[in-house]
């Protein structure tokens, strides 16, 4: 799993390639907040870098596990969580299938798969969820880099594909529903996604400095917080910001495509 590309899109690249990565896990456990796992020692931990941004870690006797950063003040969802697949390799990270919308699979149409940050908080000891019942869930997306394009309009997205689109333009493809029978547990929360896009917003990360955008984006019927890296010049974060503007400042009304992954936690 490519899991690099979801630090460097809230600004950690500085963490991961140089020596900063130490002290990242060294602060993440000194400082952060210990979230201790029912009926065993092994722990959660969370640390707030800005009262928005959050690193997730999993502590697994003396082995600590980066699972993902998270934006904390995202818009929470509602879902059943149906299924929890463990990552090979990687304690703490598991697949989440879940489904979409207060009403069931009818609210969004589709099942997605989450990279669930929390999920072991939420299963018994078998590794089944605790209870089908739906529960607020709060989501990322992180850009895969150069998988996206902006488009002016809907109209034109359709145009794209010769009027003809395999799907529209609001929604999420999981790869699961590519490729069932191949898709391994790593792979299961990336996806494709079309949709509106109603604000890019430019940050910086208060730990390195780097610089990260946010695009918020209507897809399927959910709120999905997009983000992509941005502290090299001309990188997509930044390609993709100028394109939204320039579309918006001429009246139009931008729409997102790419591929992204879903990380999420429970409420």
């Amino acid at each position: 799993m490519r899991i690099n590309s979801q630090f460097e899109g809230l600004g950690f690249s500085q963490a991961l390639f140089s020596e900063g990565y130490i002290s990242l896990a060294e602060e993440t456990v000194g400082s952060g907040k210990r979230v201790g796992v029912p009926g065993g020692h092994d722990a959660y931990y969370v640390y707030q870098i800005t009262p928005e941004l959050a690193v997730w870690a999993y502590q697994s006797g003396e082995e600590l596990h980066f699972l993902s950063p998270f934006y904390m003040a995202g818009k929470p969802v509602r879902a059943a969580v149906e299924n929890y697949i463990p990552f090979a390799g990687c304690e703490g990270r598991y697949a989440a299938e879940t489904v979409i919308g207060a009403a069931g699979p009818e609210s969004a149409g589709v099942k997605i798969y989450f990279d669930m940050l929390n999920a072991r908080l939420y299963m018994d000891a078998a590794g089944r969820p605790r209870a089908a019942a739906m529960r607020r869930i709060a989501l990322a997306a992180y850009l895969e880099e150069g998988s996206f394009s902006i488009y002016s309009s809907e109209k034109e997205y359709e145009a794209r594909y010769d009027g003809r689109p395999s799907i529209s333009g609001s929604a999420i493809v999981p790869l699961r529903s590519v490729d069932r029978d191949e898709t391994q547990a790593e792979d299961l929360p990336y996806a494709h996604i079309t949709g509106p896009v109603s604000a890019a917003h430019k940050s910086v990360n208060d730990y390195t400095r780097e610089i990260f955008y946010r695009l918020d984006i209507s897809a399927a019927g959910i709120f999905v917080p997009v983000f992509a890296g941005g502290s090299a010049t001309g990188s997509d974060g930044e390609k993709i910001v100028r394109a939204i503007e320039e579309k918006i400042h001429k009246g139009h009304n931008p729409v997102f495509e790419g591929d992204v992954y879903f990380a999420s936690r429970i409420l």
